[in-house]
């Protein structure tokens, strides 16, 4: 049993008084709840799943709520008022399959034993060990009949009880017992909405200027120091361009500019295949349909050295392609094989694999059976975009087949 003192504030019933909380611990909460727990437990429902969510879910929030009464002695804001649980309705085997619903109310009190008590009332369980444990309420000296006259009415005149009841006009008012943290939470609401109200853009804008002021004056040396290092390597490798297209910050372009840098001086010899070549920064490592030569900003700096000596491999890929895109069409009765302008980043190795795929899938087809008779003879006027894997099957807006 854990047992502590504090003194009273203006909120509670005498200025200057001692009160006396009892604290329960978790273990007395898991002895007190063990029936409900073997009642409702999610295990016991493994052919029913629907139950067995609904279970697990509700024994979650009801753990945070026990957690947040135990630890902090406040009941937290997202707490229902009432938790759904699945229970068998007997023990009976003609009746294994039949439960019944119960709705187990949340008590807005601090009070752990009332808590407890009514969790197992709700499901008719034995209430024993809950009545012998103390409770945890607050013992308060003197009672509160002896509250010096004009307390109440001095306490509704200040500034903070006028402005949180204005805040809470219209609402459904629960007693102090029922919702002790209730009211701290409105006010703290409202301080809010007041602030956010009195925040006009103007008083904003004078607020930040400094501070975007000193980050712009920042990213400018940034940007200037990493255009002087694009504009080195380039000349330095004999690139056509350097492309960064990452969604990363441009301290990430920087960092991939100095890589490619230290690169050159290890293997000066090694890069040459990327001279009259653009260069792009990208989410992968290879080259993109366009011939572009891809290196993947997450990658190490030895695959990005395979890949350019293996750049030769690619280059005959990207070679291939028309032919690849040839057959295609001829297997779908002459069908334009085309690009969507924005079509995600691909290379040219995936979409050569892709197009011998999709050919010899419908070869294979065309071998056992037929197109149907429905489809014209000539499939010209349509357009076949062939894309990554993972793309979605649909019809695009301007008609393509994607």
């Amino acid at each position: 049993m854990y047992i502590f003192f504090r003194k009273c504030t203006s909120r509670h019933p005498a200025s200057g008084a001692l009160q006396l909380h009892r604290m329960i611990s978790s273990s007395e909460v898991a002895t007190a709840l063990r029936p409900f727990y073997f009642a409702v437990h999610p295990d016991l429902f493994g052919r029913y799943p629907q139950q067995r969510q609904v279970n697990e879910d509700s024994l979650k929030l009801l753990s945070a709520h026990l957690e947040s009464l135990l630890s902090q002695q406040r009941i937290l804001p997202s707490t229902p008022r009432s938790l759904p649980f699945y229970v068998r309705a007997s023990n009976a085997p003609q009746d294994r399959g039949t439960f019944n619903l119960i709705k187990v109310p949340l008590e807005r009190t601090v009070d752990a034993k009332v808590l407890l008590r009514r969790i197992l009332e709700s499901c008719n369980l034995p209430t024993e060990y809950v009545d012998k444990m103390p409770s945890t309420k607050n013992s308060t000296a003197p009672p509160s009949g002896t509250h010096p006259e004009g307390f109440q009415q001095q306490q509704q005149n200040s500034f903070y009880y006028r402005k949180r009841s204005e805040y809470n006009f219209g609402k459904e008012q629960a007693d102090d017992d029922d919702s002790p943290f209730e009211k701290e939470f409105d006010l703290f609401q409202f301080r809010i909405k007041k602030v956010r109200e009195n925040e006009t853009l103007k008083k904003w804008l004078r607020k930040h200027v400094v501070t975007a002021t000193v980050r712009t004056k920042a990213v400018q040396e940034l940007q200037e120091e990493v255009q002087k290092l694009r504009e080195d390597v380039t000349k330095q490798l004999g690139l056509r361009e350097i492309i960064y297209d990452c969604g990363w910050n441009v301290e990430h372009f920087r960092g991939c500019l100095k890589s490619l840098e230290k690169l050159a001086e290890l293997h000066p010899g090694a890069l040459d295949g990327l001279k009259d070549r653009t260069l792009v920064f990208a989410a992968f490592t290879g080259v993109s349909l366009e011939g572009h030569v891809m290196l993947f900003t997450g990658d190490v700096q030895r695959n990005w050295l395979e890949l350019i000596k293996t750049i030769d491999k690619h280059d005959s890929y990207l070679r291939k392609l028309p032919a690849y895109e040839y057959a295609l069409s001829q297997v779908l009765r002459n069908i334009r094989i085309g690009r969507r302008k924005f079509m995600p980043k691909a290379q040219a190795m995936a979409y050569a694999s892709h197009l011998r795929k999709i050919t010899t899938a419908l070869l294979d087809y065309l071998g056992r059976s037929k197109f149907p008779k429905s489809w014209p003879q000539d499939l010209s006027q349509f357009e076949l975009v062939v894309e990554s894997e993972a793309g979605p099957l649909m019809v695009s807006p301007t008609g393509q087949l994607i």
